[in-house]
């Protein structure tokens, strides 16, 4: 499989992840090895999305990279695009709910008390028909599945999400749209680089077209 590449310098490249895929944790047919191939070098992932979710993701060439472009991640701006459950009446609004930093689920997204630490998400509402949402979700701090748990935490579980949404609605909406991935999607990145702002942009996948939102 060839992983598309968005931009790339002599150090590091930007590529649009498919969903389906790990990162680093099936070795032989994950990003970083079917990019190694595909490059002929070695891929040092400079942050992780998860298996389902598709889109931007920055990959190193060369492991002293990694450090710098971390700390231009951090800074950055990163905007995600989701399908959820239902309405939203609101056209934008912020999730403030504090979480963990870990990987949770259904039964307490948040976490246990202790663990929780403070989270904020942006979203605004793009499209929404009888029964889902179209939404872009801004991270303006870096928790464990913090778009998936707040989605959930506000009542509007992303599509696919079988790890913290609700079970049967899940396995409803897969067989009635033969949708089996999860629809959060790494729209857009914004970082700063040697002094220059540099924007990127992933399409929307084409499979969110069944959904009748985009």
């Amino acid at each position: 499989m060839n992983i598309s590449i968005v931009y790339q310098s002599k150090d590091w490249l930007i590529i649009n992840k498919p969903a389906g895929i790990s990162v680093h944790n099936d070795p032989g047919a994950d990003v970083c090895s079917f990019l190694q191939q595909q490059l002929s070098s070695k891929i040092h992932p400079v942050h992780r999305l998860d298996k389902d979710t598709s889109g931007l993701m920055i990959c190193a060439l060369r492991n002293e990279q990694v450090a710098s472009l971390q700390r231009s991640l951090q800074t950055g701006e990163k905007t995600y695009h989701a399908i959820v459950r239902g309405q939203i009446s609101a056209t934008k609004g912020v999730w403030k709910t504090s979480i963990s930093d870990r990987a949770e689920g259904r039964r307490n997204p948040r976490g246990k008390s202790q663990d929780r630490k403070e989270a904020e998400t942006s979203y605004s509402v793009i499209k929404t028909n009888d029964y889902l949402s179209m939404i872009a979700c801004t991270l303006h701090t870096g928790r464990q599945h913090q778009i998936r748990k707040h989605c959930v935490l506000g009542r509007h579980e992303i599509i696919g999400d079988m790890r913290y949404g609700e079970r049967r609605y899940q396995e409803k909406l897969q067989a009635r749209y033969k949708f089996d991935h999860m629809a959060l999607h790494a729209r857009e990145l914004v970082l700063n680089i040697a002094g220059k702002e540099k924007r990127f942009h992933a399409p929307i996948p084409l499979e969110w077209k069944v959904f009748d939102l985009c």
